[in-house]
């Protein structure tokens, strides 16, 4: 593990204040010039010393970055997914080590690693979300044959730690059925959980939701959406508390083969308050939602519907770029969707660059904005983590890129303080880079 605050190039500032040129009242030039012909004088004076230097140096008054980055630390050999906050600041970072097992790190407020652990490498289990649960956390995900004699078949797989990242116990949830896959969970205010994933087998279950109590019994199971068998690993399926003690759950569905997004309102009991399909207009794939304050729900995805549409935006500089508005563009784009609290949408908007963008993670910012986080390419076709903050209405405020060697994938983003992010990347070279940046002004 490599702690570094100089992985990534700092953003430019701007020059503070205005340089000065000209001459001094002593200067033998102004008082023979400006005397003599004092109309003249005084315009080549205030030319010199005033307009000249704006000339030359226009980025004096330019706005400064957006945000600056705090930190950068590197988990190594680590496929981090999902993180969530821990007591003074820190963070933890969840994912799994490949072979070796389901990970689990611990970062100070400053960057630096508490502790790194691994789990259970036997069963090559990879947790995809990480949440408080009592003094310690759940991990939630999947693994091979938990609770399952069939060597070809995968279970949910939930594992509870305490504060200082000890094992406490792992659970297995399924059966003989290949596919069954947990993909995200979430504490309950009843002191239980709950978690969304998918069903496999005949029939299956793209996505099924379990609700556990305190002490890991499932209290109620339930399926929605369609019901062919298919196995659905790599999106979808997450699920957030409601302000009403109910769930939000965001899956994707399929019709002809046609993918899109779908959000449903599911009561403290698992049943279906309201539904609400994104049409096909917006078909893509869901990756996220979140509560929001007035009731509702943020929901993010990627969508290729838009192509043209949508709000684009190009990299200005290499390295550490900073994001701006332009219209066009190709293929996929990031799908961000406001939805008030009876299901009806309020907005629902593609954001992308000049190729492929993805979005992986969205949070309610504390200043009532929205900021996400995902994957776009540049002009070398690699991938680079983005991140990029709203308004309440949907407005493009400012983005940023994150470009390492190598493929980055953004995952999952933070707000540890307000105005301050902490937000995870996978990279094919590396591990998994964790980042921390300050928002101007705030």
């Amino acid at each position: 593990m490599n702690h570094t605050n100089n992985q990534l190039k700092e953003p430019r500032r701007g020059q503070v204040g205005i340089r000065q040129y000209g001459f001094t009242r002593n200067s033998i030039w102004r008082v023979n010039v400006i005397n003599a012909i004092p109309a003249i004088g005084r315009c080549c004076y205030y030319f010199w010393v005033v307009l000249l230097p704006l000339i030359l140096f226009p980025v004096a008054g330019r706005a400064a970055e957006p945000i600056t980055k705090v930190w950068e630390t590197i988990l190594e050999s680590a496929n981090g997914y999902s993180i969530c906050p821990g007591p003074n600041g820190s963070v933890l970072v969840a994912g799994d080590k490949g072979f070796a097992g389901g990970y689990l790190a611990k970062i100070d407020r400053e960057g630096k690693v508490v502790w790194a652990k691994t789990y259970d490498e036997k069963l090559f289990p990879t947790p995809k979300s990480v949440t408080p649960f009592g003094s310690g956390y759940l991990l939630v995900g999947f693994s091979k044959h938990l609770t399952s004699s069939n060597s070809d078949s995968g279970n949910f797989y939930m594992l509870q730690v305490d504060g200082s990242g000890n094992k406490i116990r792992s659970d297995g949830y399924g059966s003989d059925r290949e596919g069954e896959c947990g993909r995200f969970g979430k504490a309950t205010p009843d002191g239980g959980f709950i978690v969304a994933g998918s069903q496999g087998g005949s029939p299956g279950c793209r996505s099924y939701v379990v609700k556990f109590n305190r002490a890991g019994d499932s209290e109620w199971a339930k399926c929605f959406g369609r019901t062919d068998g298919e196995m659905n690993l790599g999106h979808g399926q997450i699920i957030d508390l409601a302000k009403d003690g109910g769930y939000g759950l965001v899956r994707t569905d399929e019709d002809e083969d046609t993918p899109f997004i779908v959000l449903d309102k599911i009561t403290g009991n698992g049943e279906i308050q309201w539904e609400r399909k994104f049409p096909y207009k917006y078909k893509g794939q869901a990756w996220g939602v979140k509560s929001t304050k007035d009731g509702g729900f943020i929901v993010v995805g990627d969508s290729d519907s838009f192509k043209g549409d949508q709000e684009k935006w190009v990299v200005q500089t290499r390295g550490y770029g900073r994001l701006r508005a332009r219209q066009g563009g190709r293929a996929s784009s990031i799908f961000l969707a406001k939805v008030d609290s009876a299901g009806n949408v309020q907005w629902a908007k593609g954001f992308g660059g000049p190729c492929e963008d993805y979005g992986r993670g969205v949070i309610e910012t504390s200043d009532s904005g929205y900021l996400a986080v995902g994957t776009t390419c540049l002009d070398d076709l690699e991938g680079n983590v983005e991140f990029m903050k709203f308004s309440g209405d949907g407005k493009f405020l400012w983005g940023q890129v994150v470009t390492n060697p190598g493929r980055d994938v953004g995952r999952d983003v933070l707000e540890t303080a307000p105005g301050e992010y902490v937000l995870i990347g996978n990279n094919t070279r590396n591990g998994t880079s964790v980042i921390k940046f300050r928002e101007t002004g705030r």
